[in-house]
Protein backbone atom coordinates (compact mmCIF):
# COMPACT_ATOMS: atom_id res chain seq x y z
CA UNK A 1 0.00 0.00 0.00
CA UNK A 2 1.37 3.00 -0.68
CA UNK A 3 1.98 6.13 1.47
CA UNK A 4 4.19 7.87 3.43
CA UNK A 5 4.09 6.12 7.18
CA UNK A 6 0.34 5.59 8.19
CA UNK A 7 -0.82 8.15 5.79
CA UNK A 8 -2.09 7.55 2.36
CA UNK A 9 -2.12 10.90 0.35
CA UNK A 10 -4.00 9.90 -2.43
CA UNK A 11 -7.05 8.95 0.42
CA UNK A 12 -6.03 11.87 2.16
CA UNK A 13 -6.16 14.56 -0.71
CA UNK A 14 -9.65 13.08 -1.98
CA UNK A 15 -11.08 13.32 1.79
CA UNK A 16 -9.78 16.94 2.12
CA UNK A 17 -11.15 18.07 -1.44
CA UNK A 18 -14.28 16.62 -0.41
CA UNK A 19 -14.33 18.61 2.82
CA UNK A 20 -13.47 21.76 0.69
CA UNK A 21 -16.16 21.35 -1.30
CA UNK A 22 -18.72 21.43 1.28
CA UNK A 23 -17.67 24.05 2.88
CA UNK A 24 -17.52 26.00 -0.84
CA UNK A 25 -20.85 25.41 -1.07
CA UNK A 26 -22.55 25.86 1.97
CA UNK A 27 -20.68 29.25 2.77
CA UNK A 28 -18.89 30.00 -0.37
CA UNK A 29 -20.05 32.33 -3.02
CA UNK A 30 -22.97 29.61 -3.77
CA UNK A 31 -24.31 31.16 -0.43
CA UNK A 32 -25.34 34.26 -1.99
CA UNK A 33 -28.22 32.66 -4.32
CA UNK A 34 -29.68 30.84 -1.22
CA UNK A 35 -32.27 32.41 1.06
CA UNK A 36 -30.95 33.03 4.48
CA UNK A 37 -32.68 29.87 6.06
CA UNK A 38 -30.51 27.29 3.89
CA UNK A 39 -27.54 26.82 5.43
CA UNK A 40 -26.39 24.23 7.46
CA UNK A 41 -26.77 24.22 11.27
CA UNK A 42 -23.39 23.43 13.58
CA UNK A 43 -25.04 19.72 14.29
CA UNK A 44 -25.00 18.82 10.41
CA UNK A 45 -21.89 20.19 9.66
CA UNK A 46 -19.59 17.98 12.31
CA UNK A 47 -22.13 14.88 11.04
CA UNK A 48 -20.45 15.41 7.41
CA UNK A 49 -16.91 16.32 8.85
CA UNK A 50 -17.23 13.16 11.01
CA UNK A 51 -18.39 10.72 7.78
CA UNK A 52 -15.23 12.53 6.42
CA UNK A 53 -12.82 11.06 9.03
CA UNK A 54 -14.66 7.94 8.91
CA UNK A 55 -13.81 7.64 5.87
CA UNK A 56 -10.17 8.49 6.02
CA UNK A 57 -9.72 5.62 8.88
CA UNK A 58 -11.58 3.09 6.70
CA UNK A 59 -8.96 3.18 3.78
CA UNK A 60 -6.25 5.78 4.41
CA UNK A 61 -4.97 5.59 8.09
CA UNK A 62 -3.53 2.56 10.25
CA UNK A 63 -6.48 0.43 9.89
CA UNK A 64 -6.42 0.98 5.84
CA UNK A 65 -2.78 0.33 6.03
CA UNK A 66 -3.05 -2.77 8.07
CA UNK A 67 -5.91 -4.67 6.54
CA UNK A 68 -3.95 -3.98 3.10
CA UNK A 69 -0.79 -5.41 4.70
CA UNK A 70 -1.11 -7.98 7.97
CA UNK A 71 -4.25 -8.21 9.20
CA UNK A 72 -7.86 -9.48 7.75
CA UNK A 73 -9.02 -8.45 11.63
CA UNK A 74 -8.35 -4.85 10.17
CA UNK A 75 -9.89 -5.40 6.34
CA UNK A 76 -13.00 -6.56 8.27
CA UNK A 77 -12.90 -3.35 10.44
CA UNK A 78 -12.65 -1.34 7.36
CA UNK A 79 -16.29 -2.92 6.26
CA UNK A 80 -17.77 -1.62 9.32
CA UNK A 81 -16.67 1.78 9.36
CA UNK A 82 -17.05 1.95 5.63
CA UNK A 83 -20.91 0.69 5.80
CA UNK A 84 -22.08 1.48 8.65
CA UNK A 85 -20.13 4.83 9.75
CA UNK A 86 -19.53 7.04 6.76
CA UNK A 87 -23.38 6.21 5.07
CA UNK A 88 -25.44 7.56 7.88
CA UNK A 89 -23.27 10.49 9.11
CA UNK A 90 -23.64 11.38 5.21
CA UNK A 91 -26.96 11.40 5.45
CA UNK A 92 -27.50 13.51 8.37
CA UNK A 93 -24.27 16.13 7.08
CA UNK A 94 -26.46 17.00 4.39
CA UNK A 95 -29.33 19.66 5.25
CA UNK A 96 -32.74 19.13 4.24
CA UNK A 97 -32.85 21.74 2.06
CA UNK A 98 -29.69 20.17 -0.06
CA UNK A 99 -31.56 17.22 -0.90
CA UNK A 100 -34.68 19.19 -2.11
CA UNK A 101 -32.74 20.60 -4.03
CA UNK A 102 -31.42 17.35 -5.56
CA UNK A 103 -34.62 15.69 -6.09
CA UNK A 104 -35.85 18.71 -8.08
CA UNK A 105 -34.14 17.06 -10.73
CA UNK A 106 -36.90 14.04 -12.38
CA UNK A 107 -34.29 11.81 -12.88
CA UNK A 108 -32.84 11.86 -9.45
CA UNK A 109 -35.67 12.03 -8.16
CA UNK A 110 -36.85 8.37 -9.93
CA UNK A 111 -33.74 7.07 -9.48
CA UNK A 112 -33.62 7.29 -5.79
CA UNK A 113 -37.25 6.87 -5.26
CA UNK A 114 -36.58 2.80 -6.24
CA UNK A 115 -32.78 2.58 -4.77
CA UNK A 116 -34.15 3.33 -1.43
CA UNK A 117 -37.17 1.00 -1.30
CA UNK A 118 -36.57 -1.29 1.86
CA UNK A 119 -36.59 -4.47 -0.07
CA UNK A 120 -34.11 -3.15 -2.64
CA UNK A 121 -31.92 -1.47 -0.62
CA UNK A 122 -31.39 -3.92 1.90
CA UNK A 123 -30.82 -6.89 -1.16
CA UNK A 124 -27.96 -3.89 -2.87
CA UNK A 125 -26.10 -3.60 0.21
CA UNK A 126 -26.18 -7.41 1.57
CA UNK A 127 -24.77 -7.96 -1.73
CA UNK A 128 -22.01 -5.70 -2.04
CA UNK A 129 -21.13 -6.67 1.70
CA UNK A 130 -21.31 -10.23 0.66
CA UNK A 131 -19.20 -10.33 -1.82
CA UNK A 132 -16.83 -7.79 -0.43
CA UNK A 133 -16.36 -11.12 1.95
CA UNK A 134 -15.75 -14.07 -0.44
CA UNK A 135 -11.91 -14.81 -0.75
CA UNK A 136 -11.16 -13.80 -4.26
CA UNK A 137 -12.45 -10.28 -3.34
CA UNK A 138 -9.79 -9.96 -0.47
CA UNK A 139 -7.54 -10.99 -1.99
CA UNK A 140 -7.75 -8.55 -5.04
CA UNK A 141 -8.58 -5.07 -2.32
CA UNK A 142 -5.25 -6.52 -0.63
CA UNK A 143 -3.39 -6.44 -3.68
CA UNK A 144 -4.71 -3.57 -5.58
CA UNK A 145 -4.96 -0.05 -4.05
CA UNK A 146 -7.69 0.29 -6.58
CA UNK A 147 -9.97 -2.99 -5.89
CA UNK A 148 -9.87 -1.32 -2.33
CA UNK A 149 -10.89 2.17 -3.23
CA UNK A 150 -13.62 0.55 -5.62
CA UNK A 151 -15.45 -1.99 -3.61
CA UNK A 152 -15.33 0.23 -0.26
CA UNK A 153 -16.89 3.11 -2.25
CA UNK A 154 -19.58 0.57 -3.59
CA UNK A 155 -20.63 -0.18 0.00
CA UNK A 156 -20.88 3.16 1.17
CA UNK A 157 -22.90 4.13 -1.81
CA UNK A 158 -25.31 0.96 -1.13
CA UNK A 159 -24.33 2.44 2.69
CA UNK A 160 -26.40 5.40 2.01
CA UNK A 161 -29.18 3.52 0.27
CA UNK A 162 -29.83 1.30 3.07
CA UNK A 163 -29.47 3.82 5.69
CA UNK A 164 -31.76 6.25 4.03
CA UNK A 165 -35.21 4.70 5.19
CA UNK A 166 -34.16 5.18 8.32
CA UNK A 167 -32.40 9.09 9.16
CA UNK A 168 -33.64 10.42 6.08
CA UNK A 169 -33.86 14.49 6.47
CA UNK A 170 -36.04 14.77 3.77
CA UNK A 171 -40.17 15.82 3.07
CA UNK A 172 -40.38 13.81 0.21
CA UNK A 173 -38.55 10.71 1.06
CA UNK A 174 -39.18 10.95 4.39
CA UNK A 175 -37.94 7.59 7.13
CA UNK A 176 -40.16 4.54 8.29
CA UNK A 177 -42.31 4.86 10.64
CA UNK A 178 -40.54 4.06 13.92
CA UNK A 179 -42.21 0.75 14.36
CA UNK A 180 -41.16 -0.40 10.69
CA UNK A 181 -37.50 0.66 10.96
CA UNK A 182 -37.46 -1.38 13.85
CA UNK A 183 -38.33 -4.15 11.59
CA UNK A 184 -36.21 -3.06 8.98
CA UNK A 185 -33.22 -2.98 10.90
CA UNK A 186 -33.66 -6.29 12.05
CA UNK A 187 -34.54 -7.90 8.24
CA UNK A 188 -31.36 -5.87 7.24
CA UNK A 189 -29.17 -7.47 10.05
CA UNK A 190 -30.17 -11.01 8.95
CA UNK A 191 -28.21 -11.32 5.46
CA UNK A 192 -25.15 -10.06 7.16
CA UNK A 193 -25.07 -12.75 9.96
CA UNK A 194 -24.64 -15.64 7.31
CA UNK A 195 -21.06 -14.55 5.63
CA UNK A 196 -19.72 -13.52 8.59
CA UNK A 197 -21.03 -16.64 10.36
CA UNK A 198 -18.92 -18.73 8.01
CA UNK A 199 -16.17 -16.91 8.62
CA UNK A 200 -16.06 -16.83 12.13
CA UNK A 201 -16.97 -20.98 12.36
CA UNK A 202 -14.28 -21.74 9.46
CA UNK A 203 -11.47 -23.05 10.84
CA UNK A 204 -9.88 -23.59 7.39
CA UNK A 205 -7.79 -20.29 6.22
CA UNK A 206 -10.25 -19.20 3.65
CA UNK A 207 -7.91 -15.59 3.39
CA UNK A 208 -4.40 -17.23 2.63
CA UNK A 209 -3.61 -16.21 -1.17
CA UNK A 210 -4.02 -12.65 0.29
CA UNK A 211 -2.57 -13.04 4.11
CA UNK A 212 -0.87 -16.29 4.07
CA UNK A 213 2.99 -14.90 2.76
CA UNK A 214 2.47 -11.80 5.18
CA UNK A 215 3.60 -12.05 9.09
CA UNK A 216 0.17 -11.47 10.68
CA UNK A 217 -0.77 -8.67 13.16
CA UNK A 218 -0.20 -9.67 17.01
CA UNK A 219 1.30 -12.91 15.42
CA UNK A 220 -1.76 -14.42 15.11
CA UNK A 221 -2.38 -17.41 12.86
CA UNK A 222 -4.71 -17.42 9.71
CA UNK A 223 -7.52 -18.87 11.11
CA UNK A 224 -7.48 -17.27 14.03
CA UNK A 225 -7.24 -13.58 12.61
CA UNK A 226 -10.37 -14.78 10.59
CA UNK A 227 -12.30 -15.77 13.22
CA UNK A 228 -11.17 -12.79 15.30
CA UNK A 229 -12.12 -10.29 11.79
CA UNK A 230 -15.50 -12.47 11.80
CA UNK A 231 -16.52 -12.16 15.59
CA UNK A 232 -15.12 -8.35 15.49
CA UNK A 233 -17.79 -7.65 12.16
CA UNK A 234 -20.61 -9.96 14.25
CA UNK A 235 -20.16 -7.80 17.49
CA UNK A 236 -20.52 -4.17 15.49
CA UNK A 237 -23.02 -5.58 13.38
CA UNK A 238 -25.00 -6.21 16.74
CA UNK A 239 -24.68 -3.28 19.23
CA UNK A 240 -24.98 -0.87 15.70
CA UNK A 241 -28.36 -2.14 14.81
CA UNK A 242 -29.07 -2.98 19.06
CA UNK A 243 -28.37 0.98 19.62
CA UNK A 244 -30.52 2.22 16.69
CA UNK A 245 -33.29 0.37 17.69
CA UNK A 246 -33.63 1.41 21.31
CA UNK A 247 -34.52 5.00 20.27
CA UNK A 248 -36.85 4.22 17.31
CA UNK A 249 -39.01 2.11 19.81
CA UNK A 250 -38.92 5.46 22.46
CA UNK A 251 -39.77 7.60 19.35
CA UNK A 252 -42.92 5.08 18.48
CA UNK A 253 -44.04 5.08 21.93
CA UNK A 254 -43.93 8.62 22.22
CA UNK A 255 -46.09 8.96 18.91
CA UNK A 256 -48.47 6.99 19.94
CA UNK A 257 -49.10 8.55 22.87
CA UNK A 258 -48.91 11.37 21.41
CA UNK A 259 -51.88 10.37 18.91
CA UNK A 260 -53.70 8.99 21.70
CA UNK A 261 -53.58 12.80 23.07
CA UNK A 262 -54.71 14.35 20.08
CA UNK A 263 -57.94 11.91 19.76
CA UNK A 264 -59.03 12.40 23.44
CA UNK A 265 -60.11 15.74 23.33
CA UNK A 266 -62.44 14.89 19.85
CA UNK A 267 -63.71 11.85 21.47
CA UNK A 268 -64.76 13.35 24.87
CA UNK A 269 -66.16 16.31 22.69
CA UNK A 270 -68.28 14.23 20.41
CA UNK A 271 -71.73 15.03 19.57
CA UNK A 272 -74.21 12.78 21.02
CA UNK A 273 -77.28 10.93 19.50
CA UNK A 274 -80.82 11.33 20.94
CA UNK A 275 -81.82 8.52 21.57
CA UNK A 276 -85.62 7.73 20.60
CA UNK A 277 -88.53 7.91 23.09
CA UNK A 278 -90.11 4.30 23.93
CA UNK A 279 -93.55 4.73 23.23
CA UNK A 280 -95.66 4.36 26.01
CA UNK A 281 -99.16 5.74 24.90
CA UNK A 282 -99.50 2.05 23.30
CA UNK A 283 -101.75 -0.08 25.59
CA UNK A 284 -100.24 -3.70 25.80
CA UNK A 285 -103.87 -5.91 25.40
CA UNK A 286 -104.73 -7.53 28.01
CA UNK A 287 -103.74 -11.44 27.82
CA UNK A 288 -106.98 -13.68 26.67
CA UNK A 289 -108.90 -15.21 29.75
CA UNK A 290 -108.14 -18.89 29.91
CA UNK A 291 -111.08 -21.15 28.45
CA UNK A 292 -112.44 -23.85 30.98
CA UNK A 293 -112.81 -27.38 29.87
CA UNK A 294 -115.50 -28.75 32.19
CA UNK A 295 -114.37 -32.35 33.82
CA UNK A 296 -115.82 -35.45 31.74
CA UNK A 297 -117.95 -37.39 33.80
CA UNK A 298 -118.29 -36.79 37.70
CA UNK A 299 -116.04 -34.53 39.68
CA UNK A 300 -113.78 -36.18 42.00
CA UNK A 301 -113.88 -35.83 45.34
CA UNK A 302 -111.87 -33.09 47.08
CA UNK A 303 -108.77 -34.11 49.24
Amino acid sequence: MSGIGWITPGVLTGVAAAGVLYAWLMWGPPRSARPDDEVPTRGQAVFFYVALLAAYAALGSPIGVLAMSVSFTMHMFQHMLAGLAVPPFLIRGIPAWAWRRFFSNRLASAVWARLTRPVTAILLFNIVFGLMVYPAVVTSMVHSMGAMLGWHLLLMATGVFMWWPVVSPSEQFPPLHPGLQILYLFLDGLPMILPLALVTLDTTPLYAAAYGHRALLWGLSLDRDQQLGGILCLTVVHFTYGGMVYPRYGAWVRRERALDASLEPALVHLPRRSVPAVLTDIQTPPPAAAKVVPWPGPVPPEG
